[in-house]
């Protein structure tokens, strides 16, 4: 070992110290007060900081790209479209396809839904405005019967909203989710007057996404009874987990009364 002293640019005197043994390249200083400190400057109160040449403030620049990137990921995506509106995007085209092959500018169209249901209200709602914005001349009143055009009638609308689990977290709890919208209705066409069936289509459409499970309270609407959607059982659960428990019950309850007959 020997003396050793640091000197500043303008030559005044810094540090003056013994220089001790070398630690992967690193010499250390020990100073008058027992104070240690390498050459980057790096006491041994804060060596976790220093450790690979990083320093305290680049590390924590670190931490913080890396919840920036975190919270991107999590809060970045973009709110799922609702259960109301991917049953309208399922059932809205089939009935327009088929509109296109029988209307014209001129021909007039009215929608009944002899089930008159909310999820039938909401569906002629949707189809109307799809009308309108294709330029079809659209009636509602009762008196329009006597305008001459063609009636849709729309019956057996069953909508259908279902989950059942995609992913789990490392704390085995569910995150994300399948959802798999489907709905169905019989469709048919007349002329007015007359009443000549033009056409009659059980139309049957079906969706499977995948949505985070913090999500399915935002795309379902607690006013609209056929947006909220039930979770299915597992294959897995059907096949096994059941059978055993049943099977598990019945044997105790048996095992149970052949002790207490014997006693």
């Amino acid at each position: 070992m020997r003396s050793t002293a640091l000197l500043k640019p303008d030559g005044k005197l810094l540090l003056t110290g013994i220089r001790s043994e070398h630690i992967s390249g690193v010499g250390e200083l020990k100073t008058c007060q027992g104070n240690i400190r390498n050459i980057n400057g790096c006491d041994d109160r804060s060596w976790l900081f220093c450790f690979g040449g990083i320093g305290r403030r680049r590390l924590w620049q670190c931490c913080l790209m890396l919840l920036c990137w975190t919270g991107a990921g999590v809060w970045g995506q973009e709110v799922p479209e609702s259960n109301e509106e991917r049953l309208m995007k399922l059932l809205t085209p089939p009935v327009l396809e088929l509109l296109a092959d029988h209307l014209t500018d001129s021909t007039a169209v009215q929608f009944h839904f002899p089930n008159n249901n909310q999820f039938g209200r909401r569906l002629s709602q949707n189809l109307s405005d799809s009308c309108l914005v294709r330029k079809y001349l659209v009636y509602s009143t009762a008196d329009s019967l006597t305008v001459p055009g063609i009636d849709v009638v729309i019956s057996n609308t069953v909508p259908q909203v279902h989950y059942r689990v995609a992913g789990r977290n490392l704390l085995r709890r569910v995150n994300r989710v399948d959802r798999h919208i489907e709905g169905s209705f019989h469709l048919q066409m007349r002329e007015r007057p007359g009443g000549k069936l033009i056409a009659s289509n059980q139309v049957k459409k079906q969706a499977v996404d995948t949505i985070e499970k913090r999500r399915i309270k935002e795309v379902e609407n607690s006013a609209l009874p056929f947006t909220i959607g039930k979770w299915e059982t597992s294959e897995t659960r059907k096949k096994w987990l059941e059978p055993i428990m049943i099977t598990g019950a019945t044997a105790t309850v048996i095992l149970l009364f052949y002790t207490l007959r014997s006693e």
